[in-house]
Parts: structure tokens; sequence; C-alpha cells
């Protein structure tokens, strides 16, 4: 009888790689503590009205446009049917605007308006949590189907999500907090203690203005993200967190610019240098409403407004408006970027800005395959500091509710909301999320979602395989697609020549027997001037989910040894952008729960 694993999470250390700074067993130990009493009380009103619970009024997840917003509605629906979330709260989400991409400043700048508009003068009163989701996950693209929000986490019963770990880490802010507009992405996590005394009461998100959180980190990871500069008589060595005016933002700044501007700082230990880096913010009512009202005056917004590099650059007495002309963070510069960018400055200069400078905080970033592969299946003090119980076989727990994890070979498996049976390699460092799986064996660095394939035969599945099935509408009739990559595929990657473009790290140019132009004319948009993988067509719809699964497995295998391929086999074949476009969500959804049922 094979044996049966479900909900269950299997894991050790590899090469333990750090992406934070290193904390001392006390602090791991105090955000252990921290997030396990906020995992408590989010357990208390999970599934219950708030009742007299200072919490959020509003939860809004922002997306990229009406297909993804129908399919957060949609998930949205079904947790709070079944009462996977407090209840008494307002949840929804909101597509950003069709005209042009209007990056995460102006997705909250036209979620502001929304909620304007639907809620009236009562938004004056209502405190809101705003969770920026709306981006199509190419760097992650098991979060493709159904959004980063909602990506699972070995935690929780039922599982939960992005969106409930980001109702625990906030859990304790609504408190302290007067109306306005918390905002955050939705594809990190912030683990912090805020008062080890219980008795400071510093620190607010009272002030008008901005609020922001601020991290200890290395330099290394300040070049990639925002780095404040804080007054010099900032005591570094206080236990409980600081709240304090902010001089400047710098975002993305070099190593010789965070030392230029006085950022860099050192304990009195004499410990290595950091800075203070972001991660989420809170802006008052007020500074809220001033964002509204220059959204609809300005609307449509035609470029890329950031709401860390623009809202925050300008704030801080020795904010100025140099940013404003720097487009190296922007994807694509439109002719209005730079007056819309100096627009927002004259509105926004002169705010008031401040940080609450956390002493014993992390971050964690968790949008990329490797990412998500490090903290999932690698990242010993992540699962310490979430309270993940190992397995020492005393617990009296059901099996499929225990966090299980096996001898100190090299490398575990993360298994969420998964059937598989004993031909899985629990040893590989690898993720499985919402698969029923038989006869299957996994290499090493893959992720394989939603996938359903019960072979006679066994079938292996190569290292750094990234493995997913989509259920899609065609025609009104439900199919299924599997999409594969090598895990270091890089579906972002726009190339005038499709000798610049990898797919399983082989040039495109050299999979098919056909020429250039026959390939650009068969697997691409008609008249692009650049080529993606995400635009490529290459995966076939079947009738069935094992089927398409093993489709996408035998296209691998002959890419990998070198068969060429012929175009004619890809006639009805869809990119990831099709698949997204024709994704079915309640199909997706329905096979989850069937999951659930399976003995």
């Amino acid at each position: 009888m094979p044996l049966l694993i479900r909900f269950s999470l299997w894991w050790c250390v590899k090469n333990y790689k750090k992406e934070v700074m290193e904390n001392s067993l006390d602090s791991n130990d105090e955000i252990k503590d921290a997030t396990t009493n906020r995992i408590r009380k989010f357990q208390e009103i999970r599934g219950k009205d708030v009742g007299n619970v200072q919490f959020w009024d509003i939860v809004v997840i922002t997306a990229r446009d009406e297909n993804q917003r129908r399919a957060y509605n949609l998930q949205l629906k079904e947790k709070l049917e079944n009462k996977q979330l407090p209840l008494g709260v307002k949840y929804l989400s909101i597509a950003d605007p069709p005209e042009a991409k209007v990056g995460n400043g102006g997705s909250t700048m036209h979620a502001l308006s929304q909620l304007k508009t639907r809620f009236e003068s009562d938004l004056a009163s209502m405190k809101v949590l705003l969770i920026h989701a709306g981006g199509y996950s190419q760097r992650l693209p098991n979060a493709s189907l159904l959004g980063k929000a909602f990506m699972p986490l070995p935690l929780g019963d039922p599982l939960y999500q992005m969106l409930e770990m980001k109702l625990i880490t906030y859990i304790d802010l609504p408190s302290r907090m007067n109306p306005g507009v918390f905002v955050c992405s939705s594809d990190t996590l912030e683990l912090f203690v805020l008062d080890r005394s219980h008795h400071n009461h510093s620190w607010s998100f009272k002030s008008p203005g901005f609020t922001a959180l601020a991290h200890q980190s290395s330099l290394l990871i300040g070049i990639t993200h925002g780095v404040f500069v804080l007054s010099e008589d900032l005591d570094l060595d206080s236990n409980d967190p600081i709240f304090i005016e902010c001089l400047q933002f710098l975002h993305k700044p070099s190593m010789d610019v965070m030392k230029e501007m006085g950022a860099v700082r050192q304990h009195s230990s004499g410990s290595k240098d950091f800075v203070f880096t972001d991660s989420a913010y809170f802006m008052d009512y007020h500074t809220a409403s001033r964002l509204i009202g220059f959204y609809r005056n300005h609307a449509p917004i035609l470029c890329e407004i950031d709401a860390y590099g623009d809202f925050l650059q300008a704030l801080g007495c020795r904010g100025t408006s140099e940013y404003t002309k720097n487009s190296q963070n922007v994807s694509e510069e439109t002719d209005n970027l730079v007056s819309t960018r100096e627009q927002v400055f004259q509105l926004l200069t002169g705010t008031p800005f401040h940080v609450i400078a956390f002493n014993k905080s992390v971050f964690y970033h968790l949008g990329t395959t490797t990412e998500y592969l490090h903290h999932l299946c690698e990242d010993v003090q992540l699962w310490n500091q979430l309270g993940v119980v190992w397995d020492d076989n005393t617990t009296t727990e059901p099996r499929h509710k225990r966090i299980r994890a096996t001898d100190g070979r090299p490398g575990r498996m993360c298994l969420m909301h998964s059937v598989i049976d004993e031909q899985v390699d629990k040893t590989m460092m690898s993720i499985v999320e919402y698969c029923h799986l038989k006869n299957v064996r996994i290499g090493n660095n893959c992720i394989i979602s939603n996938c359903r394939l019960k072979s006679k035969q066994l079938v292996v599945v190569p290292d750094n395989t990234f493995l997913s099935t989509a259920c899609i509408q065609i025609s009104n009739k439900q199919m299924y697609v599997t999409f594969i990559f090598n895990i270091h595929d890089n579906l972002k990657q726009s190339s005038r020549s499709l000798a610049d473009l990898h797919f399983f790290r082989q040039p495109v140019e050299s999979i098919f027997s056909e020429n250039q132009e026959q390939i650009k004319a068969t697997l691409f948009p008609q008249n692009c001037t650049t080529f993606k993988l995400w635009e490529m067509k290459m995966f076939t719809p079947s009738e069935t989910m094992e089927e398409s699964v093993t489709i996408a497995l035998r296209l691998q295998v002959d890419i990998t040894s070198n068969i060429q391929l012929k175009l004619a086999e890809f006639s009805k074949s869809l990119s990831m952008n099709d698949i997204l476009e024709m994704k079915c969500v309640e199909g997706v959804l329905q096979y989850r729960r069937n999951l659930a049922v399976i003995s």
C-alpha cells in the first residue's frame, strides 16, 4: 500500500545561504516568540467576526488587469466561505487601469481613488491594508495562475497562503494606527520584535505623513532595496523599535552613495556595517487623500510611478528632485515620465516622514524560483522563526498535520497539500505543491505545482525542472496544459535575436529543424520585434491533467536529448501569456479541493 503524505513539509539544511543579516540566537528566539504570538492571535479570529479586536477595515489586493482581479476575488470568496480569514472585514481586489503600465505607485493611487468612490466619506475613518500583487510573476511562474498573494506556505490548517501571512505579520499594527493606508508587497515576509517590555508606546502610526518600517540589513542587500538615512544620534543599542524622523530615502543606492549620505551604521559592539532598508509603510488619510486628488487631476497616468522610489524619495529634509530624471529602475521609459515624477515630487515634498527602526527583525523575499526553493527547503533560520516544529516521532498529532524531517543527508523536500507515494525521494531539495503523484521520482532543485500524474511505469523528473499544470477554457470546454522550463530559464528576458533566447538552457533557434523566420512566424506574436520565452507557443493542451504532464515531460526529454523539433507539432500550442488569458480558476480550485478528500 503506497504511503500517502498530505499537507506536510519535508526539509533540512544544505549549504545554508544567508540572504539576511546574521541574528543572535536570542534575537531569533525573540522573533520566533513574537511570530508565534501573532499566529495565535490570528487563529483566534480566523473564521470569526473580529468583533472588538482592532483590525483592518479593508484589505485590498491589487491586480494587473480584470482577468487577474476576477481570479483574486474568486479566491477571496472561497476563503471567506471556508472561514479561512477573519470576518467583518471588507476584502476586495482592484485592477490597475488598462491604459498603460503604471507601476505600483500608479496602482496605489488608482486603488485609493477607487476606494474613495466606493466608500466616500467613510474612507476617512478606515484602516486599509493595501497589498500589491499586480503582476504575471514571471520569475516565479507557479504563482502566475492564481497570484503571489495566494502562494502557499507550509503552515496552518488549512494551509496558510501569503495573504494570511500578511494578516499575521501586521496583526499588532492597527491598534497603534490612525485611519490611513498601509502599503506592502505580496511576496515578502517581515518578521520582527515590537516591544520586549510590552510597555513601550513610543512608536505608532499616528503621526501625519508617512511612517515606514526599517530593517537592519547588510550593505549588499541595501544595493537592491530602499535605504533610509536617519539622524546620527539614533540609539542603536535599544532593544525596542525606535520611532525617528527620516532625513532622506535612497532608492537602490551604490555602496559609495550609502556611505557618502551617512546611511551606513555600526553597533557599539563593533559588528559589521549595516544600513536600514525598507519593506512596507503607512500613510495617514490626509496624505492618501492628496494622492487621490493628484490622480484624479492627472488620470490617465501613462508612465510607471514607483510607490517607493517616487513617493519616498520626495520625502525628508534632504530629499531632492534629482531622482526624477533617473530612469535606471524603470522597465519602460515614456515621454511624460520625468514630468509626472516631478509633479509627484512637488506634491509630496515637505510631507512628514518617519520610520520605525527595528533592532530585531528580518526581511525575506520569495519572489523568484531561487528564493522560493531556498527559503522553503533550506532556510533553517526562517523556519525556526516561524515556529515550524520538526517531527521527532514523539508528537501525537495525526500524520497529515505534522511538519516532518528526515535524517541529516543534504537537501530536503517541501511538500504542501499533496498526495505522493514512496517513489518520491524526499531527500531532494525540491518543492511539491498541490500535486497527486504516483510512481514519479523527482530530482533536485525542482518546483512541481498543480500536477497530477499516476503512471504505471516510473517517471523521472530531472534536476532543475519547473513543472506546473493550468486548467484552461477552449471554446467553452475545460482542458489542461502543463508548462515546463528549466528552473534557471529567464522568462522575463526580452531579446531582438532568437540566438540570445534560451529554453532549457539551449538557444531556441537550435531546438527546431526549421529556420529563424519560420520559428518566429509560428511560435511568436505577429509583427513582434523582440522575443520572450513568456510569449513563445510551446505548450500543447490536453483533455486530462495526466496527458498534459506527460506531453510536457516528453518535450523536455526531446530538447535535452538534442532531438530537433518540428514546428508542425506546435500548431495548436500556447504560450504562457495565452495560458493566463485562458485560465479557468474554478477548475484549478476544484482540483485542489478534490486533493483534500483523497484518502
